[in-house]
């Protein structure tokens, strides 16, 4: 099955900011959003909403800190897969949800999405862990940015995952013909330029830089 006939979350865009100001950053948590997210997304064949602005794709974004003032920071390469991100660099990991059970709600459905895709980017992150005592795992917000090809089609979904500092030799990316990877202190991951623009929006909204 190619990627085009896989089954999506998505949802309507007019529906996803019912009631809600249309935003073009990263925003913290918002009970209407979610209550849209819940009422109205549906899943769809992802050809039939791939280029399409009037449908956003939910994508799990994650990030990883550490308590020590520590980040995680990937670059794409040029053999990865979506060629509208090649090259740029990122803190966050994403992708869509192509699995779901019935017996959750969307929200978890997500979340257990967000661990697999933690799973086929990293070493590290399995679910044994993330259920222990050493990675937090919680949703803290949104994201949306509507200047670009692949944000017009795309809404996150944001996570974050706090490390503790004794796991940061255990994580590392697991496809590196796709992406490199390292741990470095927030304050010099400022200092990088062509972010991708979920990135750029989280640097933004949670740290101000």
């Amino acid at each position: 099955m190619g990627k085009m006939d896989e089954m999506i979350y998505a949802i309507e865009v007019d529906e996803l900011f019912s009631g809600v100001n249309k935003f073009n950053k990263f925003i913290e948590m918002d009970t209407n959003i979610l209550a849209n997210i819940e009422e109205y997304t549906k899943i769809m064949k992802r050809s039939d909403c791939e280029e399409n602005p009037t449908i956003k794709h939910l994508i799990p974004y994650i990030f990883l800190t550490t308590p020590t003032n520590k980040i995680f920071v990937t670059r794409r390469t040029s053999n990865q897969t979506e060629s509208r991100l090649h090259n740029k660099a990122s803190i966050g990991v994403g992708g869509h949800v192509g699995e779901f059970s019935d017996s959750m709600d969307i929200y978890n459905n997500v979340y257990f999405g967000a661990i697999r895709e933690l799973n086929e980017e990293l070493y590290g992150v399995e679910i044994e862990t993330l259920m222990g005592d050493h990675l937090n795992l919680k949703l803290i917000g949104f994201v949306n940015y509507d200047a670009d090809e692949v944000g017009q089609v795309h809404f996150g979904m944001v996570y974050h995952l706090l490390v503790n500092d004794i796991l940061i030799p255990e994580i590392s990316i697991k496809e590196t013909e796709n992406m490199m990877g390292e741990w470095m202190p927030i304050d010099a991951s400022f200092m990088i330029d062509n972010y991708e623009t979920w990135s750029r929006a989280l640097l933004e909204g949670i740290w101000g830089k």
